[in-house]
Formats: structure tokens, sequence, C-alpha cells
């Protein structure tokens, strides 16, 4: 059985192209939303690794469902990759410190060998993992 992750996302095409990413992975894939369901689905389903944007709408932002999940017992060891645009999304009660508890950092776009070290860096997966990805050759050299 393949392993879960839990794909949080507004917006609709960057929802796709995780999910994709996601899938190509060898992971089934749960999407949330919002912040505030974050929590009660990573309950339910116990993903291998959550992977939030940092701007998410709703009474929850990103970087306060990092928290959370950094610090309830039970959720504290699933990492959590945040994707966001360099730097954080903007938000003026955004402490700076907010990346604390994140196994990995992703900026967009994303790609899919970004995605992959990311995966690999947090543990899961990914360039040493179960779903090894391998890159394409580059260049002229034969193999």
């Amino acid at each position: 059985m393949p392993l879960t992750c839990l794909i949080v996302a507004h917006d609709p095409w960057f929802l796709q192209l995780l999910r994709m990413y996601s899938e190509e992975s060898g992971f089934r894939v749960v999407q949330v939303y919002e912040g505030q369901d974050v929590l009660p689905t990573v309950h339910l389903e116990q993903p291998a690794a959550v992977i939030m944007q940092a701007d998410l709408p709703g009474r929850l932002k990103g970087w306060e469902v990092l928290r959370l999940l950094h610090n309830d017992p039970l959720t504290r060891a699933i990492p959590v990759l945040v994707v966001s645009w360099q730097g954080h999304p903007g938000d003026s009660e955004m402490p700076d410190d907010w990346l604390e508890g994140a196994a990995a950092h992703l900026h967009e776009p994303v790609t899919y060998e970004a995605f992959q070290e990311a995966l690999h860096q947090a543990g899961v997966g990914g360039a040493s993992g179960p779903y090894a990805f391998t890159p394409a050759p580059h260049g002229n050299n034969p193999t």
C-alpha cells in the first residue's frame, strides 16, 4: 500500500501540480484547502508527509498550522514541507521564525526535481527513498 501525503493548498492549478508530483512519486494523495482542516485530517489519515502552501486562507494561516503540527505530540514526527514564494508570503502577523518545525522549504515555482529533493531532505521517499527519482542524463554522454 502506498504512503499517504496530505497536500494543503488553495490554488487549484498548484494543487494539481503537487498532486501530479506526489502521485508520480508513488504517494496516495489526500487534500484539504484551508488551515483549519489540516489537524483533523492529519489525525485521521496519519500521512507520511504534509505538503503545505504557506499562504493558506481560512481561520488558520500556514505558519499557525505548522506550529500546531510541530507542538502536537501525535503529529510532530510527520515531516511538513512548506511551499512559498521567495521569502515569506507577507503576512504582517507572521513571526520571523515562521519556518521553525518545517522539514523542508520549497520556493515557487516548484520543479519535480526540487520536489524530490525536498522529500529526500525530509526523509520521505525522494532521491534515496522507496520511490527513488533518477534524473534523465544531460548532455551528449553516451549511456
